[in-house]
């Protein structure tokens, strides 16, 4: 079948526009009909314009692979492939859930339909950034028998450009969250979605941009401080973790290693693993070429100390560029570090791919965080 990023595709659109636009010049002084021709013509000239551009970046780009993904449904069945599998786990199993521990599981699966989305103003006390957010707070955490229970996080980062309620909105964070902790696959857990950008809109790549924004100091240090005086929550680093898509990856990967005291996970959906400068970013770096390849994971994973963490990439098989991202950073991980990459099918770059990633990536999350 064709899809939206094929060449195939691309010529069929540039072909149509071509035959439009010369239909349209030929039959353009008929006299009969000639006002609704003309209206017709320009109006199917420019669409198809429109869609030629769009076809021309989806190709270059791959962000649509599939007509479901183009048009935002998410394939639930779409398969997810575990190709490599070194995350760090106990060699032995723990120790058998005490009453304790088997009561508060129990809560957390029947109270997981309560949960709230709230939203956040997360002031830095470092960069004195004052930021809006949005938290997911799990149903257990309203319990009377969980007032003493301090819980373990997940920030969660978008790509650009993004806003932090997207990850309610277009990623279905509540509906997933309350599942997969219904279903016990992870404990509850409360998630909080940061603002990014200090000075948005442009974008910041969560990093501290040589005499620039402090974005890096902000999402790995005054985050977990300000969640931890707004809400009870663990603040040791085997209790956070950082997730995100696209850039967003690419934070979280960078985050974790650069401030390892805070996060023990980080999980990237199509992310990228090298630091970037564009017309977005604007020059973050100033040639400090030591700053850049600091804020490189792929770099920085095999030359910056860092306690050990543990890493979840995925990405889809058909978008070229994240899937040798993620082969190639894996491959840059070693021991005492641990990675998983799991990969889907179909889905290029784009949101219907990271629907399809996030339950997959939350079920590891919940094998690897500690309630």
């Amino acid at each position: 079948m064709i899809g939206p990023s094929s060449w195939v595709f691309l010529a069929i659109v540039l072909n149509l526009t071509v035959i439009a636009t010369a239909v349209a010049a030929v039959t353009w002084q008929v006299r009969r009909w000639r006002l609704a021709r003309r209206l017709v013509a320009t109006f199917t000239i420019e669409l198809l314009v429109l869609v030629s551009l769009g076809a021309v970046i989806n190709v270059n780009q791959q962000f649509y692979t599939t007509w479901p993904a183009l048009f935002g449904v998410q394939d639930r069945s779409e398969h997810v492939q575990v190709v490599v599998d070194q995350s760090a786990r106990p060699t032995r199993p723990g120790p058998a859930p005490t009453g304790s521990a088997a009561r508060t599981a129990a809560i957390d699966r029947t109270e997981a339909g309560r949960s709230r989305i709230v939203n956040v103003t997360l002031v830095g006390r470092r960069t004195g950034y004052r930021l809006a957010g949005v938290a997911y707070v799990p149903g257990s955490y309203f319990h009377p028998d969980q007032a003493q229970r301090r819980f373990p996080v997940v920030m969660l980062l978008t790509g650009y450009p993004g806003t932090p309620r997207i990850w309610p909105d277009r990623l279905r964070l509540k509906e997933v969250l309350d599942r997969q902790i219904r279903t016990g696959r992870m404990p509850a857990v409360l998630a909080v979605m940061p603002r990014q950008d200090p000075d948005h809109p442009r974008d910041s790549e969560c990093v501290d941009a040589v005499g620039g924004a402090r974005a890096g100091t902000y999402l790995g240090e005054d985050v977990p401080d300000a969640v931890a005086a707004r809400f009870r929550v663990r603040t040791d680093r085997d209790g956070w973790a950082v997730m995100g898509y696209s850039t967003g990856g690419f934070c979280a990967a960078n985050l974790a290693i650069g401030h390892p005291r805070r996060f023990s996970k980080a999980i990237s959906l199509s992310g990228y693993f090298t630091a970037i400068t564009d017309a977005s970013t604007g020059d973050l770096y100033h040639g400090d070429a030591a700053a850049r390849r600091l804020n490189s994971p792929l770099w920085s994973v095999a030359h910056r100390p860092h306690a050990p963490l543990t890493f979840f990439v995925s990405a889809a098989k058909d978008h070229h560029g994240d899937l040798t991202a993620a082969l190639a950073f894996a491959k840059a991980v070693r021991a005492p570090d641990g990675v998983t990459v799991a990969l889907i099918a179909t889905g290029g770059h784009s949101t219907a791919a990271w629907q399809n990633m996030a339950p997959h990536a939350f079920g590891w999350l919940g094998q690897h965080l500690t309630s």
